[in-house]
């Protein structure tokens, strides 16, 4: 027989023939589910920051569309076409509606442009070639008026007469180009003059008339400084009058019209084809929508925004934001210029200027990260001195938030329309969280408890830590030990001593698991009992043959023989039991009785089984 095996048949006597396992000690978790120490749950995942901005509706970086140019002039109907003109480009214009050329392409007609031989060839006319008459023919009338000074005189007379007849007929002074065969026309007139011809008619009054159809048939003509002169005019009218407009897309065909105007019947005779109206130019000149300058809105845009930082310093980093007040300032202020001048602006002005108000009361509040960070090194203040255990935990977090949103919200009350009810909501979940929360104890602290209950339980039953480790079953009593103490020193810091009602609770969870003794220990019981079975019996070590057993020693190891002779396997059996269940005597109940019956057992084995 084995020693195993006989150590075997002691532990089912004793009823601890369960597999004892041992562990290091608590999870950390446990206790803190029974403590309901949940206050450093995922406080790795708690952005304090963030979590402000999201119920302030304030995010870190906002951003808006800037105010354009476009939208402000869209509001204030500033759509003219201000594209520039030049007056070169009107005046160009203005001649191809008159079917007139500059006076480069006329050129000029002087008397050096009318002599006898151009004279007598304006003279062809009719079916007869030269026309000869009573006292001769054309051809020696325009000779003789040639070799005396009137020829020179008729060409003077002629141009003046063409001047008489149509003002636009000289070029700086100068008779145009168009009317040499007219003057021509005239000075052959002149020369016939007094002659009678032979069929009655006269040859002046034949070459007049066609003189008179020349002079109308030249088409009208502006010089180009009498042309530069009315466009500079036209310029002046509409810059006096229209100064934000001047000379551009939307006043081109006003000014041309106006320059059409000057050349009136009066000036191009039967050619004078335009009337200005110069009220009927008023008033088309009045329609066009005012124009404000890049410079003069981006002026009320500055303004606007500095009103708005007026208001609302915190606008400074989220001035975009605010755009749609500044757009309103801005048209206010263009407006509050036409006053009187534009029917409606009153009323724009008047829409302008409540948005305006409304937009910088309505964007949420907007505190830097500075602002926030500051409250919230006040609330982790505040939490240390109250609740120092919560301190960089989530429910410390949690509250750090609280604080900062009722810090922040402080400087809004009155202002915000919901600030005094939020203040008021995020103060006292503050302070009420931080009652609410259970203590929460670091891993130190718990760690600490956890080994005096080890302790405790060590010097209560010697079984129930091995080499630093409870036994596994014991763990329930050590997590009821740990879990007491720290709920004590939660209460009363002075002490964690487990109170009566604890100790009685503590001693039945351990009553209720059977004792536990060690292979070590039954082993070390053997070895006892067979030094004392060899002190009684001598005997015991020889065989049924009266032989010495070989290899007898009081101290075999658990995997050897029984070193006796069988037969006092048994009372080897009992002399452990007993041994092991006399250290519960006081502790276990029946232990006192279960050592007499094995103790009684013991004896009768050692005195039953001597041979005599």
């Amino acid at each position: 027989m084995l020693i195993s095996e006989i150590l075997s048949r002691v532990r089912s006597d004793l009823s601890d023939t369960r597999e004892i396992q041992y562990a290091d000690g608590l999870l950390l978790s446990r206790i803190r589910e029974e403590l309901n120490d949940t206050a450093g749950e995922n406080s790795a995942n708690i952005d304090v920051l963030s979590s402000v901005r999201k119920i302030l509706s304030d995010e870190s970086s906002r951003t808006g569309t800037p105010v354009s140019l476009a939208s402000i002039r869209a509001e204030l109907n500033d759509t003219a076409n201000v594209t520039a003109f030049s007056t070169a480009d009107i005046a160009k214009s203005v001649r191809a509606k008159l079917g007139d050329v500059d006076d480069v392409v006329l050129g000029t007609t002087t008397a050096a442009n009318v002599t006898p031989e151009s004279v007598i060839h304006y003279a062809q006319w009719g079916n007869a070639g030269n026309v000869t008459g009573t006292t001769g023919n054309i051809n020696a009338s325009v000779t003789l008026a040639s070799s005396t000074n009137l020829f020179g005189v008729y060409v003077a007379d002629g141009i003046k007469t063409i001047i008489g007849m149509r003002p636009d007929a000289t070029i700086n002074g100068v008779l145009s180009g168009g009317f040499q065969t007219a003057l021509n026309l005239y000075v052959l007139a002149r020369c016939l003059e007094g002659e009678v011809e032979a069929n009655g008619g006269g040859g002046f009054g034949a070459f007049y008339d066609r003189f008179v159809q020349a002079v109308n048939s030249v088409p009208a003509h502006v010089s180009d400084s009498v042309l530069a002169h009315a466009v500079s005019m036209g310029t002046a009218v509409i810059n006096g009058r229209r100064p934000d407009l001047g000379v551009c897309g939307s006043t081109s065909t006003l000014l041309e019209d106006f320059v059409m105007g000057q050349f009136s019947q009066s000036k191009l005779g039967d050619n004078g084809k335009v009337q200005l109206n110069l009220q009927n130019f008023y008033s088309e000149l009045d329609k066009i929508p005012y124009h404000y300058a890049d410079a003069e809105l981006n002026g009320y845009i500055a303004d606007g925004q500095a009103a708005v930082k007026a208001i609302r310093p915190d606008a400074v980093s989220i001035i975009d934001c605010f755009s749609d007040a500044v757009k309103s300032y801005a048209v206010c202020h263009a407006m509050g210029r036409r006053f009187g001048k534009n029917a409606e602006g009153m009323s724009v002005w008047q829409a302008n200027d409540a948005n305006f108000k409304a937009v910088v009361a309505a964007v949420p509040y907007h505190w830097t990260d500075a602002e926030l960070r500051s409250f919230m090194d006040m609330g982790e203040s505040a939490i240390a001195i109250r609740r120092p255990d919560l301190s960089g935990t989530s429910a410390g977090k949690m509250d750090q938030m609280h604080y900062t949103v009722f810090s922040a919200l402080e400087r809004r009350i009155g202002k915000d329309e919901n600030a005094a009810a939020l203040h008021k909501v995020h103060l006292e979940q503050f302070y009420a969280d931080m009652d609410h929360y259970p203590k929460h104890y670091s891993d130190s602290e718990l760690e600490a408890f956890q080994e005096e209950g080890k302790s405790i339980l060590s010097a209560l039953r010697e079984d129930a830590v091995s080499n630093g480790m409870i036994r596994s079953d014991l763990v329930p009593a050590l997590l009821f030990c740990t879990v007491a103490m720290a709920e004590n020193y939660a209460k009363d810091a002075s002490t964690r001593s487990l109170n009566d009602s604890q100790w009685s609770r503590l001693l039945g969870l351990l009553k209720a698991i059977p004792f536990h003794w060690t292979n070590e220990t039954l082993l070390m019981f053997l070895h006892d009992s067979i030094r004392d079975i060899l002190r009684l019996r001598s005997d015991a070590r020889m065989d049924d043959f009266g032989y010495e057993l070989a290899g007898v020693t009081d101290t075999p190891l658990q995997e050897d023989p029984f070193p006796l002779r069988e037969s006092f396997a048994k009372a080897s059996e009992y002399f452990c039991a007993a041994q092991a269940v006399s250290s519960r005597i006081g502790q276990d109940p029946g232990a006192e009785g279960k050592y007499q019956i094995w103790r009684t057992n013991y004896e009768t084995e050692i005195t039953g089984g001597r041979k005599r």
